[in-house]
């Protein structure tokens, strides 16, 4: 459940409801009850962007796969993970993009962009440019 924040108008109502729902817990079991700061994820939009303008023209450029680019760019840009699978070492990216707020994935999608221009000699346009 999602309690908006205090100056919201429905904020007495979701506190209500989620202290009712806490009230309302059968008390012969122990219960673990989490609670967490709200973050917006990464938008659909921000994603479609990423992987259909950032990712593919750097796909298209350098013939690679997309699913490989976006992890070569992500462990880039996050820092990478060693770990061993049937006797060899590999990387992995140390967290997934999936988790990332919507600043973060933009500063990701920003530094992607820097990235490609300095390592690759390639413009990629803004959200809602055209590069001619």
């Amino acid at each position: 459940m999602i309690i908006p924040k205090g100056s919201n108008p429905n904020y007495e109502h979701y506190k209500n409801k989620a202290l009712r729902l806490i009230d309302e817990l059968n008390l012969s079991y122990p219960w673990d009850i989490t609670a967490k700061r709200y973050r917006k994820q990464r938008s659909n939009p921000q994603n479609a962007y990423h992987w259909g303008v950032v990712v593919k023209i750097i796909c298209d450029e350098t013939g690679n796969d997309s699913n490989e680019i976006h992890e070569y760019l992500l462990g880039e840009y996050v820092g990478w993970v060693e770990y061993e699978f049937m006797d060899e070492i590999r990387r992995k990216p140390a967290r997934r993009s999936h988790d990332m707020n919507v600043e973060r994935f933009e500063s990701f999608n920003e530094w992607c962009r820097s990235w490609a221009s300095q390592n690759l000699g390639i413009v990629i346009p803004l959200p809602g440019e055209t590069v001619i």
